[in-house]
């Protein structure tokens, strides 16, 4: 798809003919949520929705994780990645949707469900019109859990891969809008330790103690 007019014919067929299938991809991921690391039932649904649009090099990858690739139509171009997380969260669903999940206390409340589903749809569109370069589908298990991705790193799946895309559903957006920065666009996380080194003292005399109970409360509500 080297012309913006053949990306377009190529997204009105998908639209046209692979939409419904999509949807009830995503509907069914829905509705049968797994945690991080125990995504089996979610690797063999995904596995068949990618051999169902005739992807047939499919790796499995850190236990509960899938590699798709379809090769381009050039040997020895850029090799590139799509990736989507596939693990939900331990969160008890109320939103009495027909697709609403079915595994109490467990619930696609991060959009992975979605995140699978557009990465399933774009290997539907890529097997039908290769990109000039290989295109790699990385299905991501325990995304939720910081673990997944270095697990698929360290199996060498992605050793070849020069560049990797991924995305996220966002509420603040209208359906339809897509919506990229060349600078930080959400929120990441990072982990560290604050120790409170406190000195004991006599009950009666608590001016002359460091107490660090006190200190604790108090730097959560301002921190400087």
């Amino acid at each position: 798809m080297s012309e913006t007019n053949s990306v377009a014919a190529c997204l009105a067929q998908f639209t046209l003919a692979e939409r419904v299938r999509i949807v009830a991809l995503r509907r069914a991921l829905h509705a049968a949520p797994e945690l991080s690391w125990q995504e089996y039932g979610t690797q063999r649904t995904l596995r068949a929705a990618l051999e169902a649009s005739g992807i047939t090099e499919i790796r499995t990858v850190a236990d509960t994780g899938l590699v798709a690739t379809i090769p381009g139509r050039t040997v020895g171009g850029t090799t590139v990645a799509i990736r989507g997380d596939i693990d939900a969260l331990p969160i008890h669903e109320e939103t009495g949707l027909p697709f609403a999940s079915q595994h109490p206390g467990v619930m696609h409340a991060c959009g992975h469900d979605m995140h699978a589903a557009w990465t399933v749809a774009a290997g539907v569109l890529l097997a039908r019109d290769p990109a000039v370069g290989a295109v790699k589908l990385v299905l991501q298990p325990a995304e939720e859990v910081g673990e997944g991705a270095a697990r698929i790193l360290a199996s060498g799946a992605l050793d070849d891969v020069q560049m990797i895309f991924g995305g996220h559903v966002d509420w603040r957006f209208r359906v339809g809008e897509v919506v990229a920065t060349a600078g930080p666009l959400a929120a990441s996380t990072d982990t560290f330790t604050i120790v409170f080194h406190g000195r004991g003292g006599h009950g009666a005399r608590p001016q002359d103690a460091i107490d660090p109970i006190i200190a604790i409360p108090s730097s959560h509500s301002r921190p400087s």
